[in-house]
């Protein structure tokens, strides 16, 4: 995706000189822009040839979105799909805002979503930073961060994510960025990831498998709240070593690089927390990332219960 298009040029023919590299390839291209149809992609797609073994299916030019029921067969299709002898690739000029969502993240699920930005490819924190801007919201360091650590390098999720703060709040308010991380914390199911830290931390493990239930019947994606919870850990270890201090909530929120709203939740946290609900904790977050290298959202799920049983 994008309007670069001499980086993404230069990306393409990477691509297909790697794929193609000592291979008898056939290269296949559809102009979205003639008689195209999801059909006829998806029939291309699927055809192999038993002289040349090797396929390059590109669709270019793909800017206008199939109607809803082209994009649920496209979406099924793409999801289904695995032939490691054919490579797909579809390409559009829209920015992330403007492509399908849907058909981005299935995308993201089975292969690789880019976007090629004219200005801010090489720095996502300044990208993030300057949308916010120009939406009238306070790009503070830790909304940046936590819009980064729930979508990564998808800028459709990115730009979902600074719509709905937008949409949240009314037209010309300008939104600080204290309001926007709580209610953006909220959507991610923050809130919910305190809690469960909370209910590690204090060893009911009744609690702590509710919340993550909850967690994972939000629908929303472990790796996202993975990145949110492996964060709040790390905070939590700094946190700790300033909170008998003498200094400030100020001067603490800006040594552990924490909003206010974030310090009050975590407060609450590290008040009840000793050297060896520390270790279990951190040997939760290790069993969490282990569990999340499961395809299969139920071995997730339970890979988690099973620790928390055993070790709360």
């Amino acid at each position: 995706m994008g309007e670069n298009e001499i980086d993404k040029s230069e990306f393409l023919n990477k691509l297909i000189h790697d794929f193609s590299y000592n291979r008898n390839v056939e290269k296949v291209v559809i102009n979205a822009l003639d008689d195209f149809s999801v059909d006829n992609f998806i029939a291309t797609v699927r055809y192999s040839s038993l002289f040349v073994p090797y396929r390059i299916v590109i669709l270019e030019n793909f800017d206008k979105m199939p109607n809803k029921s082209d994009k649920e067969k496209l979406v099924s299709f793409l999801r289904e799909f695995r032939n490691d002898n054919t490579l797909v690739i579809i390409l559009s000029s829209l920015t992330p805002s403007r492509f399908d969502r849907l058909i981005s993240d299935t995308i993201q699920e089975v292969g690789v979503v880019k976007t090629f930005w004219k200005v801010f490819e090489f720095n996502l924190h300044n990208y993030v930073s300057e949308v916010l801007s120009k939406n009238g919201i306070e790009p503070s360091k830790e909304l940046v961060e936590l819009i980064i650590a729930r979508n990564g390098q998808n800028m459709s999720g990115i730009a979902e994510d600074i719509k709905y703060l937008r949409s949240y709040f009314q037209a010309n308010e300008y939104v600080y960025a204290d309001k926007a991380l709580e209610l953006l914390s909220q959507k991610s199911g923050e809130s919910g990831i305190f809690d469960l830290i909370g209910a590690i931390v204090k060893g009911d493990k009744y609690k702590a498998i509710l919340v993550l239930n909850q967690l994972f019947e939000k629908g929303e994606e472990p790796f996202g709240f993975g990145n949110i919870l492996f964060s709040q850990v790390r905070k939590i270890v700094k946190l700790r070593k300033f909170i008998d201090s003498n200094l400030s909530e100020e001067e603490i929120c800006k040594k552990v690089g924490i909003s206010s709203f974030e310090f009050k939740n975590l407060r609450r946290i590290v008040q009840n927390m000793d050297s060896r609900r520390i270790k279990t904790l951190l040997r939760f977050v290790v069993e969490f990332e282990k569990a999340m290298r499961s395809a299969d959202d139920t071995i997730k799920l339970a890979t988690i219960e099973k620790f928390i049983i055993n070790s709360l």
